[in-house]
């Protein structure tokens, strides 16, 4: 048995009861809707996952390159939705529509 700290204070029991604030809650706090890809360019073309937070606002993030790196980036869907309609990419506002619903901002 080890002499540490951590040891010492581990609990006898092979595995602890729920306490309360470390119990997983009924509903995830953030759920992942899905994801789609957002034609960039013709060579990059990135992930664009949908979550949907507790607040009831769906996000979306994407990985893109900005000043030679890659950067995470949050958007909302009426951006991502606002992309499709200016770009002309009726097939991926069809994608979010799919996702989120033809009527969320």
């Amino acid at each position: 048995m080890s002499n540490s700290r951590r040891a010492a204070r581990r609990s006898p029991e092979p595995v602890r009861s729920a306490v309360p604030e470390l119990a997983s809650p009924a509903q995830p706090l953030v759920r992942r809707l899905g994801r789609l890809q957002v034609p960039l360019s013709f060579t990059h073309q990135p992930w664009a996952t949908a979550y949907r937070l507790p607040s009831g606002q769906t996000v979306w993030c994407l990985r893109l390159r900005q000043d030679g790196r890659v950067v995470r980036t949050v958007v909302s869907t009426r951006v991502l939705r606002g992309y499709a309609r200016r770009s002309g990419l009726s097939v991926l506002a069809a994608a979010i529509d799919r996702i989120v619903g033809p009527e969320e901002d």
